[in-house]
């Protein structure tokens, strides 16, 4: 294992468990916001979120994919990704009663074509049931677990 595998490892790790203590005010307060945003699964099933973002500390304002999703809140109100949390807006497919009364961009129907069409482009798949989405999240953080625990055991067998 390279150094920069270690390090995206740690990463992983160190992000994972911030997840599950939940983000903390001023998380959200310095987060990028996604607004509209869909989760998509890579062809190796690593779930992502695609979308709109606002505020990013590298890209500003523009279409991204995220790196991998490892939590999703059930309210759809915040996520963590290896990299960073975001604050979520309206879900693509999600009905817009009023736009302008949450600040956030709505959703237009064109919406759903560019995720078809760069979800296609990217090799990935849009995914829009919450349990699968859930199921192959718990799946990638135990395979990331497994990945450290291994090194762990390699490590301790040298020494």
């Amino acid at each position: 294992m390279t150094a920069d595998d270690l390090h995206w490892l740690e990463q992983s790790l160190a992000a994972i468990d911030e997840a599950q203590a939940g983000p903390t005010p001023e998380d959200l307060a310095t987060a990028p916001m996604l607004s509209p945003w869909h989760p998509i699964l890579t062809l190796e099933a690593e779930p992502l979120l695609w979308g709109h973002v606002n505020r990013h500390p590298i890209l500003g304002a523009s279409w991204i994919t995220t790196s991998r999703l490892i939590a999703l809140d059930p309210g759809n109100r915040w996520a963590r990704t290896i990299s960073r949390w975001y604050r979520l807006g309206r879900p693509i497919g999600q009905p817009v009663t009023n736009p302008e009364s949450t600040g956030r961009r709505a959703p237009t129907r064109g919406d759903m074509a560019r995720l078809a069409l760069d979800a296609a482009r990217l090799g990935c798949l849009p995914v829009s049931n919450r349990a699968l989405l859930d199921r192959l999240m718990a799946s990638s953080l135990a395979q990331l677990r497994a990945h450290r625990d291994k090194i762990a055991a390699a490590r301790t067998a040298r020494h």
